[in-house]
């Protein structure tokens, strides 16, 4: 019975599948118009107005074909598809060529391998890659004129002089110029040399050291450059630094704001010129003891004979004083410090009242008196801390210091003086001047 009814149900399935051409059951079933009922609610064609490759979906081969598709009846006739026609923005169609949403478009100007694309980390024209070689913020980079080093890339000259450009550079040796990066425009041929101790000095003032003149002459800097000149005085606070434009200016000027070590002044300047380091003539320094003014060295006296040496003295005019002589032998023994038998009422009996070679000085109490060479406190010498350091050469050989006092019996025409490196008091021929130099005293009540 059931193969008899085979046919039956075969033929009830094909009618009931043969229904209504009409109605729009059919429609449901087409794949692609089933997306095209739905495609008014994509939402990104809409925004995608700055897609410049969209123009071209009105080429879109799958979409023409939807319209021509002579299986699809109902195609033409659904009027309610409205995105077949309008819909030439529609990016996400995947079969599209041109769609720019797809990865690997060429045009896509949000593709990361682009490269055009100005984000690009690895684009080699973009100025903020840390690699690339024209950062001017590299610190390696071999135009950076912030390279610290390069402050001290200067050039010599063939005149003698030193080419600095605007990245500065240091000039001299014994007195220099630092001319910092920016104060030079351009490049400039830079010279520091030596002259004699100025001669023309204001009464006010005394040489101490050479002249300097830092070129050319008159040259101004965009920024303070600082200036280092050597002096002789070590021992003083009574230190100026003077300037003239050059050598034609008659005019020294005191230079503000310079500072004074032991051995050179420092001082910055935009402008280039002459300079020397020189004493103020009445604040030099001194020691009072007692009744007695000492003259302290800036720098020890060159060798002198008795005779200049005294000629020294009542010539001198130091800390606005004018009447300075030699100390007599009883003034420099009172100065000596560290060796009983010379010192003031030691066993040697040289003295003021006691001048004579015969009767007063004997070698073991004044001369070979155990007092070792250079045995002193101040390094070495044995003369008063107030004296400082200056003048002694131990180890070494003197100076010895003249006194004012004769020597009554000598066969020379001597003079009593005083070496403090040993402590020894000796009779010295008046002529010789080896060895032997001068500290003046001023005592205006000890009378001549």
């Amino acid at each position: 019975m059931l193969r008899n009814a085979w046919p039956l149900i075969v033929l009830i399935l094909v009618g009931g599948a043969c229904g209504d051409g009409d109605g729009p059951a059919a429609d449901t079933t087409d794949a692609v118009d089933t997306a095209d009922s739905i495609d008014t609610s994509d939402t990104t064609d809409v925004a995608d107005t700055t897609d410049a490759s969209d123009t071209t979906d009105t080429v879109d081969t799958s979409e023409v074909e939807d319209t021509v598709d002579a299986s699809d009846t109902a195609e033409v006739e659904d009027t309610s598809d409205t995105s077949d026609v309008a819909d030439t923005d529609d990016t996400s169609d995947v079969d599209d060529t041109t769609d720019t949403s797809d990865v690997a478009d060429t045009d896509d100007t949000s593709d990361v391998a682009d490269t055009d694309d100005t984000s690009d980390v690895a684009d080699t024209d973009d100025t903020s890659d840390v690699d690339d070689t024209t950062d001017t913020s590299d610190v390696d980079d071999a135009t950076d004129t912030s390279d610290v080093d390069d402050t001290a890339d200067v050039e010599a000259d063939s005149d003698g002089g030193t080419i600095v450009g605007p990245e500065g550079g240091i000039v001299g040796d014994e007195a220099q110029a630092e001319i910092p990066a920016g104060a030079l425009a351009s490049e400039t041929v830079i010279s520091v040399s030596d002259g004699p101790p100025p001669d023309d000095l204001p009464s006010t003032y005394a040489a101490s050291g050479d002249t300097w003149a830092f070129e050319p002459h008159g040259l101004t800097f965009a920024l303070p450059v600082t200036l280092t000149i050597p002096h002789e005085a070590s021992a003083t606070g009574s230190l100026r630094l003077l300037r003239r434009d050059d050598d034609s200016d008659p005019t020294w000027e005191e230079v503000a704001g310079a500072s004074f070590g032991p051995d050179a002044a420092t001082v910055e300047t935009t402008q280039f010129s002459l300079y020397a380091v020189v004493r103020a003539v009445g604040d030099e320094p001194t020691w009072v003891d007692g009744l007695l003014t000492w003259q302290l060295w800036p720098v020890p006296v060159g060798a002198t004979t008795w005779q200049e040496a005294d000629t020294y003295c009542r010539d001198l005019t130091w800390a606005g004083i004018g009447d300075w002589v030699l100390p007599s032998i009883d003034m420099l023994r009172k100065t000596i410090v560290g060796c009983a038998a010379t010192a003031q009422g030691g066993a040697c009996a040289v003295r003021d009242g006691c001048t004579s070679y015969s009767d007063c000085w004997s070698a073991q109490a004044c001369d070979a008196h155990g007092c070792p060479a250079c045995g002193g406190a101040m390094d070495g010498c044995y003369w008063d801390a107030a004296f400082g350091t200056v003048g002694c050469a131990c180890p070494g050989s003197g100076p010895a210091v003249w006194s004012s006092t004769l020597v009554t019996d000598h066969p020379a025409d001597a003079a009593w003086a005083v070496d403090f490196q040993r402590a020894e008091i000796l009779p010295i021929d008046r002529a010789v001047s080896a060895n032997m130099t001068v500290r003046c005293v001023y005592c205006p009540a000890c009378g001549d």
